[in-house]
């Protein structure tokens, strides 16, 4: 659910009087030079032009604790319903983290059979298997001739909660995303855009006079929501293991 946007977050962002480029090694992003751009924004994927600017709502925008701003257009402040659970780790991953997240969800809607999934970058899942590799045990067959494997395998959980991988998410967080609660509103489905059945227009000159061109659009109107906040955790503030 996270948009290209996410994926850069945490680049550096430089000028550049050459091509636009993006080094994901480097963590770097140069583009050609912008108006009032300085080291350290970030590079998003926006909409229409606005303030904020239009885009998809995903999950930055619906897993927030902030006790301003609107969600929705309910006040954030004055409507503290709309607010997610969030812990807040300020450091490397612990053990207690995924437990006292999903206990604020219980807190405030109960246990329920609710189908929630962990959400993180592979990093944090290293983060995760080193806490594991520090507390396991290796027990040898008796004929001692099986392969050497350290790791562990993909079915982890954490908390109970089944552990899903993206490299798009975000190195710093852990979103844990109750699965029933989120759906996408659709009010055109993608497709060309017509009036009185024409797909095709022409194009007019200053004059208004019909130029040799025409032109035709593919559109689509949806967005994604979420049912219930209070249904959702998140952990951040996460330390980026050493290498990503």
């Amino acid at each position: 659910m996270w948009t290209a946007s996410e994926r850069v977050c945490c680049a550096t962002v430089s000028r550049s009087t050459s091509t636009a480029r993006h080094s994901g090694p480097d963590k770097q992003v140069k583009f050609l030079d912008v108006a009032g751009a300085i080291v350290g924004d970030k590079i998003v994927v926006s909409g229409l032009s606005a303030t904020p600017p239009v885009s998809l709502l995903g999950v930055p925008y619906h897993h927030s604790s902030a006790s301003t701003g609107t969600w929705l257009g309910f006040d954030r402040a004055t409507t503290p319903e709309v607010r997610g659970n969030a812990v807040n780790a300020a450091g490397g991953l612990a053990l207690p983290h995924a437990r006292l997240a999903m206990n604020k969800v219980g807190d405030r809607v109960g246990a329920g059979n609710r189908k929630v999934t962990a959400w993180m970058h592979p990093a944090q899942l290293v983060a995760y298997e080193e806490l594991g590799q520090l507390v396991s045990v290796i027990n040898r067959s008796p004929k001692g001739r099986e392969g050497l494997d350290l790791y562990f395998g993909e079915n982890m959980t954490i908390a109970g909660v089944p552990i899903k991988t993206h490299f798009s998410w975000d190195k710093t967080r852990i979103d844990f995303i109750a699965n029933d609660a989120w759906g996408r509103a659709e009010m055109h489905a993608p497709g060309f855009y017509t009036v009185d059945g024409r797909r095709i227009f022409e194009i007019r000159g200053a004059s208004g006079g019909v130029a040799t061109s025409q032109v035709f659009y593919i559109v689509a109107s949806f967005n994604f929501f979420l049912r219930n906040p209070a249904e959702v955790a998140f952990i951040y503030g996460l330390t980026v293991p050493s290498g990503y």
